[in-house]
């Protein structure tokens, strides 16, 4: 199986679990709720939406770079010379690996560079 089978087979479950963890209807409204059984009153309307946009925020950013293109880099190690190849993409400019293990050279363990 080459390495790109295996990237995207890896990436889609990935996917798939996030979208298992993904917070429903019902856990947004008990948070709602503790949120104002904690302040001791009821939320407006304003602070509901900032509470929705809140709760949802670290969702709609690991939406975003899954869904950004992946793109294959070739990284190599300063310490042993390996060359290793990771999938990534690109967020706020900069490309970043699918995985932070990615970053690191499988060999002697030293960051890699691309």
């Amino acid at each position: 199986m080459d390495k790109g089978r295996i990237a995207r087979r890896t990436l889609e479950g990935e996917r798939r679990r996030r979208e298992r963890e993904r917070y429903t209807e019902q856990e947004l409204v008990e948070a709602i709720r503790e949120d104002e059984a904690r302040q001791g009153r009821s939320m407006t309307p304003r602070e509901i939406e900032s509470f929705v946009r809140g709760f949802f925020a670290p969702e709609y950013a690991d939406d975003l770079r899954w869904r950004s293109p992946v793109e294959e880099r070739e990284l190599g190690c300063p310490g042993c010379g390996h060359t290793w190849y990771a999938d990534g993409g690109a967020e706020h400019g900069a490309w970043l690996p699918a995985s932070e293990d990615d970053l690191y050279c499988p060999v002697c363990g030293v960051e890699g560079e691309a």
